[in-house]
């Protein structure tokens, strides 16, 4: 169209397009259409326009009042290409919404509603955010992303489901009032400025329908914030409360996997019997310290073995390479909750004694005896326990086992305690690992023991000869050090400094030109160590 177009009625059928633009590449080139003192316009089609002040200003219509009806197919495209003026996107109640051009675009301040698909290609900026989107489909609807500023306040009602079709953030409120959002493969970018309304079984941040799509959240420090995640089936919150700024990636999923991850093998019938039937991946993408991390379940997909279980049978478990219970443990059978407090994230799930973990809760404690440590561990709810693997460590990362101890394989409380004999070292650490009689494991708390150990300097081969000083430095803690080649008059000759990740360093020095043979002494010196030896190199 080039030209006014004056129409008594205008209406667009389904599956036509009507575009009042003319020129997309030009700023003037808008033809508007005028409809007559009384008319009507029944869009049941596609009516794109380029005109800045958008849709309605399209429409030149002589009554006073715009008279224009959108169909339950409709589809309003705002198509302005030319980056000169921003097209302004108007605030009605739309069925499909399409922003597309080049154009810069301005979202109106007040409530833009789309009950159909929203679609986002426009390659303009976005020069004024929409202060409130709200999506009110009454059946399943997509949306896309809009790039910065991002969606301001933005509200899920009107029951049908909403899927995510591109990456997108929100900035302000979240209110979830009927209808799930489903971020199928997607990451839905929740800001720290973004406030989280209440979710419920009706609507929820859907996940799990695959292993990519995510929620992304922020938190401040010592605030906790609650995310109304879920499943495909089944609603699945969690509350985060960190010790520092924190931000996460999560996502919960339908059918327990033996390792937490998505794809993988779902867990025998009896540790389903005894679990909750699903799991939640979490990941701290910024942040350190510890967070209390509390989930929420419906009764529905517990197993038939959990539901009558204690509290103090329950526990909130989280897997690295074994399933590991946090610390702090709380949970609430009839709330259908469990808590616990971890410093590390992976997949988390909910189990009983029997499930997941072969003991509901065990508690390490350690107490120095002169040179010996004596290793006390006290459990709650032992069942189907095999054996204790006590297992010892000098540097808290490499851990081997010393002794292995028969479960007594009684709920009540038990105590066991052996004694390791002649420590040699100034930090030790200990832990316990527990097999169940199926061979499955999990490992208590960490304990570590400061033990009067002293370090020891040795020369190796002395005299020295090939030019080749060799040191053994054993319960050397960690951190920086410096080793000195020093002649009868005290001059320094030679410096080497090294860096100890364990109790023990063994190190080969190749001497340099400057020592030729006769006397020297060899200092080491660094943490709480300043020690001289005597070697004589030939």
């Amino acid at each position: 169209m080039s030209d006014t177009l004056f129409v008594n009625n205008l209406t667009i059928n389904a599956g036509s397009v009507f575009s009042t633009t003319t020129n997309a590449s030009s700023n003037n080139t808008i033809a508007p259409v005028t409809i007559a003192s009384g008319g009507a316009v029944i869009i049941n089609g596609t009516f794109k326009t380029g005109k800045t002040a958008g849709f309605v200003a399209s429409l030149n219509f002589l009554s006073s009042t715009p008279n224009y009806t959108l169909g339950s197919n409709s589809t309003i495209v705002f198509d302005k290409v030319s980056t000169g003026t921003a097209q302004n996107i108007n605030a009605l109640q739309y069925v499909n919404l399409t922003i597309a051009g080049a154009s810069p675009k301005s979202f109106d301040v007040g409530l833009i509603k789309v009950s159909g698909n929203f679609k986002y290609t426009n390659t303009g900026a976005i020069n004024v955010a929409p202060s409130t989107f709200e999506l009110n489909g009454t059946s399943t609807q997509s949306f896309d992303g809009i790039p910065a500023p991002f969606f301001g306040n933005t509200i899920f009602s009107g029951g049908g489901k909403k899927i995510l079709s591109s990456d997108a953030t929100i900035a302000g409120a979240i209110s979830l009032i009927a209808g799930t959002v489903d971020v199928d493969v997607y990451k839905l970018n929740l800001l720290q400025s973004a406030t989280i309304g209440a979710g419920s079984n009706s609507s929820y941040f859907v996940t799990g329908n695959n292993g990519l799509g995510r929620v992304l959240v922020s938190s401040p420090a010592a605030t906790a914030i609650t995310i109304p995640v879920g499943s495909p089936n089944n609603y699945l919150p969690v509350i985060m409360l960190p010790d520092s700024v924190s931000s996460y990636s999560l996502a919960a999923f339908d059918g327990l996997t033996v390792d937490g991850t998505y794809g993988a093998a779902l867990v025998d019938a009896a540790t389903k019997s005894e679990s909750v039937d699903a799991f939640w991946d979490i990941t701290r993408t910024i942040g350190t310290g510890n967070v209390l991390v509390k989930t929420s379940w419906p009764p529905a997909i517990e197993g038939a073995n959990f539901n009558a279980a204690s509290n103090a049978q329950i526990g909130l478990l989280h897997y690295t390479g074994a399933w590991v219970s946090g610390t702090n443990a709380i949970a609430d059978n009839a709330l259908n909750s469990a808590s616990a407090t971890f410093s590390s994230f992976s997949p988390f799930a909910v189990s009983k004694i029997g499930g997941l973990l072969p003991v509901s809760k065990i508690d390490l404690q350690l107490a120095k005896l002169n040179n010996d440590v004596n290793i006390i561990w006290k459990t709650v709810g032992e069942k189907n326990t095999k054996s204790f693997v006590i297992e010892k460590s000098t540097n808290g990362v490499e851990f081997i086992a010393i002794n292995t101890v028969d479960a007594k394989n009684t709920i009540n409380e038990n105590v066991y305690s052996i004694v390791d004999k002649n420590v040699n070292a100034i930090v030790v650490y200990y832990r316990i690992k527990i097999i169940d009689v199926n061979g499955k494991s999990s490992y208590s708390n960490v304990a570590t023991i400061k033990m009067n150990g002293k370090h020891s300097f040795e020369i190796i081969a002395n005299p020295i000869i090939n030019k080749e000083l060799k040191v053994q430095i054993n319960n050397l803690p960690k951190g920086n050090y410096t080793i000195e080649i020093l002649n009868s008059l005290g001059q320094k000759k030679q410096q080497i400094n090294l860096t100890s990740n364990s109790t023990s360093v063994s190190q080969t020095i190749l001497l340099n030109n400057t020592i030729s043979n006769g006397l020297y002494f060899v200092r080491l010196s660094g943490i709480d160590i300043d020690e001289t030896k005597t070697v004589i190199v030939k």
